[in-house]
Parts: C-alpha cells; sequence; structure tokens
C-alpha cells in the first residue's frame, strides 16, 4: 500500500515538474515576443 502512493506521488511529481518546465518555457517565449515587438516599437 504504502509503495503504492510513494510511485503515485512520484509520477505525479515527474508530471508536475514536466507541467512547470513546459509552462516556463511558454512564457518565455511570450515574454521574449512582448519583448521584441516593444523593441520593433521604440526603433520606429
Amino acid at each position: 500500500m504504502l509503495q503504492e502512493i510513494e510511485h503515485i506521488t512520484n509520477q505525479l511529481l515527474m508530471k508536475f515538474n514536466q507541467f512547470m518546465d513546459e509552462l516556463d518555457a511558454h512564457i518565455e517565449a511570450r515574454v521574449q515576443h512582448v519583448l521584441d515587438e516593444l523593441e520593433q516599437v521604440y526603433e520606429e
């Protein structure tokens, strides 16, 4: 029983970490996009 709980917890942690990594990459891409747009506005 305890091993099953540990196994499920580990799987959830792995999925959570994967999700956070994807979210981080997504946010980074959005921020970079906004910065690029701002740069274009200031250059004009």
